[in-house]
């Protein structure tokens, strides 16, 4: 009798051991659900304001794109910012896409602080602008007036994120930004019927490297043209813009002409 209840009483504790590693096994195989991706979304306002001299009426668009891959499943949201004339039926209008640099940068301070219709006031000296609230005003100088402008978000910055299963670490690389910004500029003329447009590169510090990567997949491997890239604080040659490596010397030839450019609007 103690034999048969010790034996019982060990097939019963192998039963809950065996039960307890099925379960365990079963919860381990289960993989966490992915949550369906949403649409994307835009936020669309209408404005007016003079630019150069000309009154425009545009329209502001804040919102996603979604890159996809060759199944058409999403890969990673853009986010843009795009200012578009109103009531422009012509397809021939120029479209400039803008982005900065950092590697890691937004689109903020081209955005606000340069070429968007509306900018935050800093001192023009370059002295600290103290604390917030900073006064926002127009941009009348911004080129609104003779070209619609979309300001990117590379992933990882902004609002710009990888979708699904996707990492935004597949995004970080010369290829990798520069071919995920050419799919972007390619999805959105498709988008938004601008084939036929004049289009336009505009990148800062990294971006003009960024531009060149881009500029060249864009006519080798998309067939789309381009009618000009803009350089602003160009960053194509490391050598000629690393002062501070000793022995340099052709970054202080590069320099020269901003330095003395500088000296003479400071007098």
């Amino acid at each position: 009798m103690p034999f048969r209840l010790c034996f019982t009483c060990t097939l019963f504790c192998l039963n809950i051991w065996f039960s307890g590693v099925v379960f365990a096994t079963d919860d381990a195989e289960t993989k966490p659900k992915v949550k369906p991706i949403p649409e994307a979304r835009q936020f669309i306002s209408e404005h007016k304001a003079r630019f150069n001299g000309q009154n425009i009426s545009y329209i502001a668009t804040a919102g996603e794109t979604y890159l996809r891959d060759k199944n058409g499943e999403e890969t990673a949201s853009i986010f843009t910012f795009a200012y578009t004339k109103k009531d422009t039926k012509e397809q021939s209008r120029p479209v400039t896409f803008i982005w900065n640099g950092g590697p890691g940068s937004a689109s903020t301070w081209l955005h606000i602080g340069a070429f968007g219709p509306k900018r935050v006031q800093v001192p023009s000296d370059a002295q600290f602008p103290g604390t917030p609230p900073y006064p926002i005003l127009d941009t009348p100088e911004s080129i609104l007036d003779v070209s619609d402008l979309v300001f990117i978000d590379p992933v990882g910055t902004g609002f710009s994120r990888a979708l699904g299963e996707h990492k935004g670490k597949e995004f970080w690389g010369l290829q990798q930004d520069s071919a995920s910004m050419a799919e972007f500029i390619r999805t959105w003329i498709t988008d938004n019927g601008r084939w036929n447009s004049p289009r336009f590169l505009l990148g800062e510090s990294y971006g003009t490297t960024r531009a060149a990567a881009v500029a060249k997949i864009l006519e080798n491997d998309l067939s789309i043209s381009l009618n000009g890239i803009v350089f602003v604080s160009q960053a194509l040659d490391y050598q000629g813009s690393s002062p501070y490596v000793k022995d340099n010397i052709i970054s202080h030839i590069t320099y020269l002409p901003t330095m003395a450019a500088a000296a003479v609007y400071h007098r």
